[in-house]
C-alpha cells in the first residue's frame, strides 16, 4: 500500500510542475494580493502579459535587511504597492479596473538566467477579459481561492512547451512502468510465500 502513495504523489509532482499558472476571479474596484514563489533575496520584477502585446514591466523590488525597496514602478497600468509578507515578496493590486485584469507574473535572474514565478491571471465575469468556457467550475490554487463560477482548466496543449509536454509523456510512461514493476515483484513475492 505504501507504493500506491508514492504513485500517487509521483503523479502529482509530475502534474504539479505543469501548472503555468493560477486562476483567479477578482471584483472591479477590488483589491488583489499576488504572491511570489521566488526567494525574497532576489531583485524581483513583476510583468503583465495581455494576449498580443510585448510584456509591461510593472516594478522592481530589492529586499535589504527584511526592508522592501521599490526600485521602478509604472504607475501607468496598475495601482500596486509591493511588500515582504513571512518572507514572500508580494504585490497588492488595488481599485482592481478593466485593464488591471491579465497574466501577471514575477521573475529574478540568476546567474543571468531570467527565472519565472508560478504566474496569476486575473479574470473579472461580464466584461471583455472574461476567460473561456466560464460556466464550469473551477477551484484550484496554492492559497485557497473560491470561485463559483470560473473557467475550465487550460487545454495542455495551449499552454505547454513541446518539452513540457515531453517530459509530462516520458515521466507518465516511467510512473506507469514503475508501478507495473512494483505489482509484479508484489504478486511473485506472495505466490512465493504461499507456496
Amino acid at each position: 500500500m505504501p507504493y500506491l502513495y508514492i504513485i500517487i504523489l509521483g503523479y502529482w509532482m509530475t502534474l504539479r510542475r505543469l501548472e503555468a499558472f493560477e486562476m483567479r476571479k477578482v471584483d472591479l474596484g477590488g483589491t488583489m494580493e499576488i504572491e511570489c514563489n521566488i526567494s525574497f533575496h532576489h531583485d524581483i520584477t513583476w510583468l503583465k502579459l495581455n494576449d498580443g502585446q510585448p510584456p509591461i514591466v510593472l516594478m522592481v523590488t530589492s529586499v535589504t535587511d527584511r526592508e522592501i525597496t521599490v526600485v521602478y514602478q509604472d504607475k501607468h497600468h496598475v495601482n500596486s504597492m509591493a511588500r515582504v509578507k513571512r518572507r514572500i515578496v508580494a504585490m497588492t493590486i488595488t481599485n482592481i479596473q478593466i485593464n488591471d485584469l491579465g497574466l501577471y507574473y514575477c521573475t529574478r535572474v540568476k546567474d543571468k538566467v531570467l527565472m519565472f514565478g508560478t504566474g496569476v491571471h486575473l479574470y473579472a465575469f461580464g466584461n471583455k477579459m472574461e476567460p473561456p468556457n466560464s460556466s464550469q467550475s473551477y477551484n484550484r490554487s496554492v492559497r485557497s481561492v473560491h470561485c463559483e463560477q470560473g473557467p475550465a482548466l487550460p487545454s495542455t496543449g495551449a499552454h505547454l512547451s513541446p518539452f513540457g509536454l515531453v517530459y509530462m509523456v516520458v515521466s507518465g510512461c516511467g510512473l506507469l512502468a514503475m508501478t507495473g514493476a512494483v505489482i509484479v515483484v508484489h504478486l511473485q513475492t506472495k505466490k512465493e510465500r504461499v507456496h
